[in-house]
């Protein structure tokens, strides 16, 4: 059993000398250390083995394992929110398709068949439904499935390009890129598709973005410093119905390379990203205040899409 008492003066200590054994004391002063970030692996598309495969990898990148293995291309995985399934895209079948796997990469499964493109797949917090995006009306829209691929129906009915979908902690709301107002900007909407409501508004590009485990941030990537960086800012409110914040756009990564695809710790204490800063895509993390940026992958082949598993 561990005991946790206050922290005592140099007076005290020997009155306590016959615990000490059992107890340890924090020096005055000194806060208590703080808790670790999660645990979990990350999943990342790589093309270290000749193309895109799934890989999942530990957090210090020592131990990387390989899921899939087949000459098309297999990219973009999706953690479901008990770590149990990957859902990623693949080319395997002529167009990219939505599939799902288990964590071990065993059980691939074909969940969109049609001859256009589908991408972008998130889960819903309950597991039970899949958000993606899909070219098949003629554009990108952002589209909703039951896990097993049934039910697909048309969220934003837009004539414009809706893509990268991200879903809100209480599965209420749906925040997505669009270039409806003539760039790509970061948009959100319940999760019908009612109450669209743009939250960045800018001449340059936003998109990527990605929710926070807590429901108050939303991560994404902008071009409007010259290259692509990682910045934060306020999610809409637990309103059902969307409202519009954007605002206190923070900055997060700053380097001449582009960073892109941010993805939250399931703690919300980190963010794990790719970026080209040593000439190919890499996997790095840094806390959630782009603070302490380290590179996980350190391969000369290009790792990208990271997903951090739940």
């Amino acid at each position: 059993m561990r005991i946790t008492l206050p922290c005592f003066r140099a007076s005290t200590l020997s009155v306590l000398s016959l615990v000490l054994v059992a107890v340890s004391l924090p020096a005055c002063g000194s806060p208590a250390p703080g808790p670790s970030s999660s645990g979990g692996e990350i999943a990342f598309a790589s093309n270290r083995d000749g193309n895109d495969e799934i890989y999942v990898t530990s957090l210090d990148g020592s131990s990387v394992t390989r899921l899939t293995n087949n000459t098309a291309d297999d990219r973009s995985p999706s953690w479901s929110p008990d770590g149990k399934k990957i859902a990623f895209r693949t080319y395997r079948d002529g167009n990219w398709e939505i599939y799902t796997m288990n964590a071990d990469g065993s059980g691939q499964t074909r969940l969109t068949n049609n001859t256009a493109e589908d991408r972008s797949a998130v889960w819903s917090p309950d597991g039970k439904r899949i958000i993606f995006s899909s070219d098949r009306d003629g554009n990108w829209e952002i589209y909703t499935m039951n896990g097993d691929g049934s039910a697909q129906t048309d969220l934003t009915n837009d004539s414009k390009s809706d893509d990268s979908p991200t879903r809100s902690p209480d599965g209420s709301r749906i925040a997505f890129e669009t270039n409806r107002d003539g760039n790509d900007q970061i948009y959100a909407m319940n999760a019908d598709g009612s109450g669209q409501t743009r939250l960045t508004n800018n001449s340059f590009h936003d998109r990527s973005p990605a929710w926070s485990p807590d429901g108050k941030q939303i991560a994404f990537r902008s071009d409007r410093d010259g290259n692509w960086e990682i910045y934060v800012m306020p999610a809409p409110g637990p309103q059902a119905q969307v409202q519009a914040d954007g605002s206190a756009q923070t900055r997060l990564t700053k380097n001449s390379s582009d960073d892109r695809t941010p993805a939250w710790s399931p703690d919300g204490k980190q963010i794990v990203f790719r970026s080209k800063r040593v000439g190919n895509w890499e996997i790095y993390l840094m806390g959630a205040d782009g603070s302490g940026e380290k590179d996980i992958s350190n391969n000369p082949a290009d790792d990208s899409f990271p997903d951090w598993q739940p």
